[in-house]
């Protein structure tokens, strides 16, 4: 896989261009100016150029958003998936800078100065996950202790004057306030891939929401409670950070073994009163209303390096076989509530029921009727953990 994203102003003047993959090269300044150039001429004869194909699974796609134009160039990549890249680029740009900004661009070595380097640590995540991570989706812990912290945090969010407050432990999301679930994903998404991807001291940025405030800047807010879990709030310009930081010592230090308990399900990512199947190598189980996922693994199936490819296979199969172009939104009944993929070297079934979709990755020895009843056992486990809807 390669992929290539590049923004240029509406003069045809690079704003940044970024790549990744194992022995791409930098395009040099004639084929990105090629590039441009024939969108630009596509647009002067009222002709859309939206996407164009190349080689073998090559692909070019041209966005334009406002005074900006997005060019993404991927081989081995879908095209709903670099897309969304592109949309996700365009949006963290929205969310460091705001919409007026990019839409009265003149200065573009100012612009690109008020980028800031979260920027573009946002933006090389977001590739380097590109192929495999759910961006359409957060990812969150499932543990026996997010209905406790879930009842503090809404009491922590009436002191701070807060709706949209959220907890994290590492990058993984134990719970939220309703107001904060009322956010787009993406909004959400970009929220905690600034948390997460910043190497700042104090986290208090100033933020524009892309699809609710892209136009009004709002405080994002990321206060460490112990090592790994932070609380997360949106707030305005009021209180100061060390007013906040304050408040949250004193409101969370009675709860310390709460967040530490639900911190040690890290890496697992599950409750360890959940047994899984001895023939389940990882499980990827979703909630379609809020937009959530959790992703484990079979520490006993798995092992090393060949873990993290199990998981990418995972999340492939559901790229690939379950959310597909068919499948919608996810919000409407689906007509398939069952997928399976059998290979020599793994099998993959996928359940669908409700807002619930759990995707089960099998070793390949595994006799295939009876997938559909481990995974069937597994989901109502899963499902009888409240923090599934939290």
């Amino acid at each position: 896989m390669s992929i290539h994203l590049m923004c240029l102003s509406s003069s045809g003047t690079p704003i940044f261009t970024k790549r990744r993959g194992e022995n791409v090269e930098n395009l040099p300044f004639s084929t990105v100016a090629s590039l441009n150039g024939v969108h630009l001429f596509c647009k002067t004869q009222n002709v859309g150029l939206e996407l164009t194909e190349f080689g073998d699974n090559g692909l070019v796609i041209w966005k334009e958003f406002e005074s900006l134009l997005f060019i993404g160039i991927s081989t081995n990549l879908t095209e709903r998936v670099l897309r969304n890249l592109i949309e996700k680029a365009f949006e963290a740009m929205v969310l460091h800078v705001g919409l007026n900004e990019i839409q009265q661009l003149i200065n573009i070595d100012c612009f690109k100065r008020d980028l800031k380097s979260s920027y573009f640590q946002i933006i090389e995540k977001l590739m380097e996950t590109a192929e495999n991570d759910l961006l359409d989706f957060n990812e969150s812990l499932l543990c026996n202790e997010s209905v406790a912290i879930h009842e503090k945090l809404l009491t922590f969010s009436e002191q701070t004057f807060s709706p949209y407050c959220f907890v994290l432990s590492r990058h993984r999301l134990i719970c939220a306030s309703e107001g904060f679930y009322d956010l787009h994903v993406s909004d959400r998404k970009l929220l905690i891939l600034l948390i997460t991807q910043s190497n700042a001291l104090q986290k208090d940025f100033p933020v524009f929401l892309p699809h609710k405030s892209p136009t009004i800047a709002y405080r994002l807010i990321s206060l460490p409670i112990i090592q790994g879990v932070s609380v997360g709030l949106i707030c305005g310009a009021k209180p100061a950070y060390n007013e906040l930081e304050v408040l949250s010592q004193a409101f969370w230090q009675d709860h310390y073994e709460l967040l530490v308990s639900a911190e040690i399900n890290n890496p697992r990512n599950f409750p360890p009163t959940i047994e899984l199947d001895s023939s389940v190598i990882g499980f990827l189980l979703i909630n379609s209303r809020l937009k959530k996922y959790f992703i484990s693994k079979n520490i006993q199936q798995v092992v090393g390096k060949r873990s993290s490819h199990r998981m990418d296979i995972l999340r492939a199969f559901f790229h690939k076989s379950v959310y597909t172009e068919d499948f919608g939104a996810l919000s409407e009944p689906v007509k398939v509530p069952e997928q399976y993929y059998t290979s020599d070297y793994h099998k993959c079934h996928a359940l669908i029921k409700d807002e619930c979709i759990l995707c089960v990755l099998f070793v390949s020895a595994v006799p295939t009727h009876t997938m559909k009843f481990i995974s069937e056992d597994l989901l109502v486990k899963l499902l009888s953990e409240k923090s599934f809807t939290l």
